[in-house]
């Protein structure tokens, strides 16, 4: 199995977002609580929105696993 780090693409945009929502959601609306914020702006869309305007900062680490 090859592992490295990677230039992100379009295509892991959308995978990339779910993951930080899911963890902020995870870790962090226990003890904040904010529903507007966690479940309305926090969202998968407007996440990699973003990540598509940064592309070219965005890495992502490879482990050949799909």
């Amino acid at each position: 199995m090859m592992k490295y780090i990677r230039k992100a693409e379009i295509k892991d945009i959308e995978r990339i977002a779910e993951i930080e929502v899911f963890n902020y959601r995870l870790q962090f609306y226990p003890i904040f609580k904010e529903d507007d914020f966690y479940f309305k702006d926090l969202t998968v869309s407007r996440r990699a929105a973003h990540y598509a305007k940064e592309l070219e900062s965005v890495w992502v680490y490879q482990t050949g696993i799909k």
